[in-house]
């Protein structure tokens, strides 16, 4: 969910007066704006594909990532 969070900035880049995704991780809050969710969601994507194969696999969960496209 996107909202505007007064005095807040992102806690990646440090910007402020932009739309920020509250992210709970556990009991922690977390306040990151677009691009920088962008970027901790494919960091984490990483480092699933890379270590959680085998849990992946015995739960029977599935992940996908659309490839970017680029303009041709």
């Amino acid at each position: 969910m996107s909202q505007w969070i007064k005095n807040k900035s992102c806690e990646i880049c440090g910007r402020i007066e932009v739309g920020l995704v509250e992210m709970n991780v556990g009991k922690t809050k977390h306040y990151l704006c677009y691009p920088c969710m962008a970027n901790f969601a494919s960091d984490v994507l990483d480092y699933a594909r890379m270590n959680l194969t085998e849990k992946v696999n015995e739960y029977g969960n599935t992940y996908f990532i659309d490839e970017e496209q680029k303009p041709q």
